[in-house]
């Protein structure tokens, strides 16, 4: 009784492997990039002192990243205007602004590329006094979606 639960579980799981990956990015990506599973790692906790939220996971190909910083952080924060302040790999030319007292935007000049993870950074130290450890927050974030999506 055991081998037919045990085989069905083991065909749904992989029926569910292959519905989940994004079979609409022919050539974007080659087999190994497409094999490659993405991981977000936590950033260190002490990063809690300074940061709110912020983007991470999917973002929709025209999508902004978004970082809201904590009212004690922001009230000591640069709040001229925020240049430098994000780096990308793959690079990623865009304009940051304040979106209010406490949230910065970086708004990409053109639309992502689907299926592309990105790797970016905010430099807080541009921004107020932190640890070095805490000088750079890591922003990674995987662009699995398509340039048609509004």
């Amino acid at each position: 009784m055991k081998k037919p639960i045990l085989i069905l579980l083991a065909a749904m799981a992989v029926l569910l492997n292959f519905c989940t990956r994004d079979s609409g990015k022919k050539g974007d990506t080659s087999p190994a990039e497409a094999a490659t599973t993405y991981t977000e790692l936590p950033p260190d906790p002490g990063f809690g002192l300074y940061i709110a939220s912020y983007t991470s996971g999917v973002i929709p190909a025209n999508g902004n990243i978004e970082i809201s910083l904590t009212p004690e952080f922001a009230a000591q924060a640069s709040k001229e205007r925020p240049g430098n302040l994000f780096s990308f790999e793959p690079s990623i030319k865009g304009t940051a602004e304040w979106a209010d007292d406490y949230t910065i935007i970086y708004k990409p000049a053109k639309a992502l590329n689907p299926g592309t993870t990105y790797r970016g950074s905010l430099n807080l130290g541009r921004l107020g006094t932190v640890p070095e450890k805490l000088a750079e927050l890591p922003v990674p974030f995987p662009n699995r979606t398509s340039r048609l999506q509004s």
